[in-house]
């Protein structure tokens, strides 16, 4: 999740020519709000919401003035002669502040305060980007686990079972079925049902009226072939 934000993080700090950028953000594991970014170590590893309230809006410090905050206190410690602060997120849901610094004044481009608005935004897009990602990596993550455990489970019965989709194609057959039909398992992925269960009567009236219904298929009467043209019941 943080290669989104590390690189959006990258590009703001070469645009604003900054001596060191990175933000604050809600953290997963605490109360407070993580340091994120290229921010010297002298900055706090954490900052807890008291702080964090004074910086709702953009804001700027520069040499001279009190520090009376702790990122003041720590740009002041590193050297820097202006700190420029932007929140990250909207009014209705705040989750954090830019920061950006300079140990010259000078340096800072005459555009800085758009330059950050616009960083902002990119950050905020950025964090949310990342959250996607993890939370995609972790639904899949979940359904590689369900699936293998279908599998093992499906492996293991004596039955034979075939699971179709809604079109009556083959999306799952475990092995005893398979073989009952005289397939390899993988020559059955997405084959129509009437290709499979060959019989004197066509079975896909009978699946389409249990499926619409949710009933269960009563197989007494049904014949089908094998592959190889034997029949079973």
């Amino acid at each position: 999740a943080g290669a989104p934000i590390e690189r959006a993080l990258s590009m703001a700090t070469k645009a604003l020519n900054a001596s060191g950028m990175g933000l604050y953000r809600l953290a997963a594991s605490s109360p407070g709000y993580a340091k994120g970014g290229a921010l010297p170590p002298e900055f706090p590893e954490v900052l807890a919401a008291e702080p964090m309230d004074a910086l709702h809006r953009p804001a700027t410090w520069t040499l001279g003035q009190r520090p009376d905050h702790p990122l003041h206190k720590a740009a002041r410690s590193v050297g820097w002669t202006v700190l420029r602060t932007v929140p990250l997120g909207t009014p209705a849901a705040w989750i954090g502040v830019l920061v950006a610094g300079w140990a010259d004044a000078d340096d800072a481009p005459a555009e800085a305060d758009v330059l950050l608005a616009l960083a902002a935004n990119i950050c905020h897009a950025a964090i949310v980007l990342g959250l996607q990602q993890a939370a995609m990596a972790d639904i899949q993550g979940s359904t590689y686990q369900l699936e293998t455990e279908v599998q093992a489970l499906l492996a293991g019965l004596r039955e034979g079972v075939v699971a179709l989709d809604e079109n009556l194609l083959v999306v799952r057959v475990n092995r005893a079925a398979a073989d009952l039909l005289g397939y390899q398992p993988a020559e059955l992925d997405r084959l129509a049902i009437q290709d499979v269960l060959v019989g004197p009567k066509d079975v896909r009236p009978l699946l389409l009226d249990a499926l619409r219904h949710e009933l269960q298929v009563d197989p007494s009467g049904l014949v089908f072939h094998r592959r190889d043209g034997p029949s079973f019941p």
